[in-house]
């Protein structure tokens, strides 16, 4: 995603990750749906929860409570999955909920401070105010690169 993506208006995705509210624009998004059953792998990383065959193809689930080195919440049950394009793979991001769908104007996207939340700053890219709280911009490169693991 570049940086001018906030200097234009954009629809957001918003869902719940613990107690973050997290926004992605829609046009990262490729779809949404319930978590399936998910079939457990062998690797490296602690916050890949495994895959699901979508229709065909193998999809790589991650935790992002995990991925972000959050608290656990053991009531919270990740119970959706935001499907989106990563190089040429899909990943799944593991999200607690769903929250909206909202248009945003570029004269409510700032800059992140050093900790939102208790998460890893570098997982964000920009907060969106919202009339009743803030939204933290997801940074999909960030997140999902490998090497900062």
């Amino acid at each position: 995603m570049s940086e001018a993506l906030f200097l234009e208006d954009t629809e957001i995705i918003v869902f719940r990750v613990e107690d973050i509210t997290i926004g992605l624009p829609i046009t990262e998004v490729r779809e949404i749906f319930k978590s399936p059953t998910i079939t457990p792998v062998h690797t490296a990383f602690s916050y890949v929860n495994g895959v699901i065959n979508l229709r065909g193809s193998i999809v790589t689930i991650i935790d992002l409570s995990k991925r972000m080195g959050l608290t656990i919440n053991q009531d919270t049950k990740a119970v959706h999955i935001v499907l989106v394009e990563f190089g040429e793979e899909l990943i799944g991001l593991l999200v607690d909920g769903i929250e909206d769908s909202v248009f945003a104007s570029s004269d409510d996207f700032f800059p992140v401070p050093a900790t939102v939340n208790g998460a890893d700053s570098d997982f964000f890219r920009a907060l969106f105010r919202r009339e009743e709280d803030l939204v933290a911009m997801l940074d999909l490169d960030k997140t999902l690169d490998t090497e900062a693991a």
